[in-house]
């Protein structure tokens, strides 16, 4: 699976740095909905003496003025039989934030469903969402990033989950991001590429 992972952020990296050479527009003034990425990413549950590694896809797109569609799907290696997938699908609105530079707003609509499957049984639980996310791109190189989601799970504890999301363009539709998320007792950090289009 590391193998995998490896040749996949290679092969990302690749086709973003020839984006990057080709024409395009200098730098993008607003932050972008149009984007395409893979992360790796660790998580660790409090009380659990492991952290368990995996992976995360999302894809982004905007349809009309002010509205966009999207998704992630995260894949954590709990044990060398278990597997932990959540997918997450949401629609947004969006606006620019009056006063404040390159900056826009955007209420989130969506559904989540997380899953843990293993070799005797598998668990599964979903939820509608409601949320919040603040983007700036106040620097032509550094887009900020903080979410906050309220999650009404069906058989789980309902609630808040936070992020924090720093990308930094190293080529005109090409950047590198970190990331962090906290839901209840678990926390998730992410590192990887993404693709404006």
């Amino acid at each position: 699976m590391a193998a995998l992972l490896g040749k996949l952020s290679a092969g990302l990296g690749a086709v973003g740095l020839a984006i990057g050479m080709m024409a395009q527009p200098a730098w993008a003034e607003m932050p972008s909905f149009n984007t395409v990425g893979a992360q790796f990413a660790r998580q660790k549950v409090e009380g659990a003496m492991d952290s368990y590694d995996g992976y995360g896809l999302k894809l982004s797109k905007q349809w009309a003025k002010n509205f966009f569609a999207g998704g992630q799907y995260h894949n954590f290696e709990l044990s060398n039989n278990v597997e932990s997938e959540q997918l997450d699908l949401h629609v947004g609105l969006f606006a620019a934030v009056p006063r404040m530079n390159n900056t826009r707003i955007a209420s989130l609509f969506g559904y989540r469903k997380a899953s843990i499957d293993g070799p005797a049984d598998s668990v599964s639980d979903d939820t509608g969402f409601i949320g919040v996310s603040l983007r700036n791109r106040a620097y032509e190189r550094i887009e900020l990033r903080a979410d906050l989601h309220y999650l009404d799970w069906s058989k789980s504890e309902s609630g808040f989950m936070g992020a924090l999301g720093f990308s930094y363009f190293i080529a005109a539709g090409f950047a590198f991001e970190v990331g962090y998320k906290k839901q209840g007792d678990t926390q998730t950090f992410s590192s990887g590429f993404a693709l404006l289009f």
